[in-house]
């Protein structure tokens, strides 16, 4: 009964190990994706979790290096940032 924190690659597994789906493809699934692929950008964190509470701001830029994102969440899994696309 622990909270688990997924970023990347581990985000991506943590929701399909409880149930959800993956993106296969951003740039081809995605209507105007933004750069993904060794880039940099901004994501925007949802008021109320953790997350929020521990970078105490509504968005931060990210270092991003992937072509695959979260399709269907898991059930009882939450969302605390996302990126704008």
């Amino acid at each position: 009964n622990k909270p688990i924190f997924g970023i990347c690659y581990g985000c991506q597994f943590l929701n399909v190990w409880r149930g959800g789906t993956l993106i296969q493809d951003i740039e081809l699934q995605w209507p105007e994706p933004i750069e993904h692929r060794q880039s940099r950008h901004v994501v925007r964190v949802l008021e109320g979790t953790r997350l929020r509470d521990i970078v105490r701001d509504e968005e931060f830029e990210i270092v991003s290096s992937h072509h695959q994102a979260i399709g269907k969440l898991a059930p009882g899994a939450k969302t605390s940032a996302f990126a704008p696309d």
